[in-house]
Parts: structure tokens; C-alpha cells; sequence
């Protein structure tokens, strides 16, 4: 019998948390933060679809984002009519010039193209006492 993972995600009470840390967060990146999260929840985007999405993948005027889909699933170009995702995708694009180097990357670190492992980082160091781990 092959072996069987568990699959991981978050309860109800956890997305909220999460969604109430991002709002609530305070730090130097909770703007791209806010939108890496909103984003992929929305869509459902693994995290190497996140790292590797390209800037060219959004389109403001249309709504709408290219999602290039990993293992062997379907890419596709998604709607967003969630204000919520439009809105914190709109407030990152305002500061991205500003804060990041210039990428083809749509979430680019500090030092160029977003880590996997920063993203794991980001989202582990969530959800203490529904604050960012290192949020005072």
C-alpha cells in the first residue's frame, strides 16, 4: 500500500488569525506580506508558485493574475474579485519600486528574487498569540 501523507492547511480559526496578524502587522515587509498571503490563498498557489511568479503575471487593469501551476497541473489566468486581494496586490505594487530591487519577479526579497525558504520563514513566524513572531 503506498504511503499516505497527511495534508497539511489551516482550521477556520487559524485563517483567521493569520488574516488578523496580516492586518494587524506593523513590520518592514507587511505590505508584501499582506499581498503574498492574500494572493495565495486566493488562488491556491504552492509556495514555489508564489517565488517564482513573474511581475508580467498581473494585470491591474483586468483583475486578473497567470498562475503557472507546478506538478503537472493546469496553469490558468484568475479573476480577482476578491477587494481584498485586488486591494493588497494595489498597495505592494505602490511601494514595490521603492522597497525591492528591480526583478521580473512579482515578490522580489531584499536582495533580489523571494526565497522559498523566506516565505516558509514568514509564514512559520505567524500566528504566535496572532501576531508576527518578531511583531512587539
Amino acid at each position: 500500500m503506498k504511503n499516505e501523507r497527511e495534508i497539511k492547511y489551516l482550521k477556520n480559526e487559524e485563517l483567521k488569525q493569520l488574516f488578523s496578524a496580516l492586518e494587524s502587522d506593523n513590520t518592514r515587509h507587511a505590505v508584501r506580506n499582506k499581498a503574498i498571503f492574500y494572493l495565495a490563498y486566493y488562488c491556491a498557489l504552492r509556495v514555489s508558485e508564489i517565488t517564482y511568479m513573474d511581475f508580467a503575471a498581473y494585470d491591474p487593469s483586468h483583475k486578473q493574475i497567470y498562475c503557472r501551476r507546478e506538478k503537472g497541473s493546469n496553469h490558468n489566468t484568475l479573476r480577482i474579485i476578491d477587494h481584498h486581494v485586488y486591494d493588497a496586490l494595489n498597495d505592494y505594487l505602490k511601494i514595490r519600486h521603492s522597497h525591492y530591487p528591480a526583478s521580473h519577479y512579482l515578490f522580489p526579497s531584499a536582495r533580489g528574487q523571494f526565497r522559498q525558504r523566506s516565505l516558509r520563514f514568514c509564514r512559520q513566524s505567524i500566528l504566535v498569540d496572532g501576531k508576527f513572531r518578531h511583531q512587539r
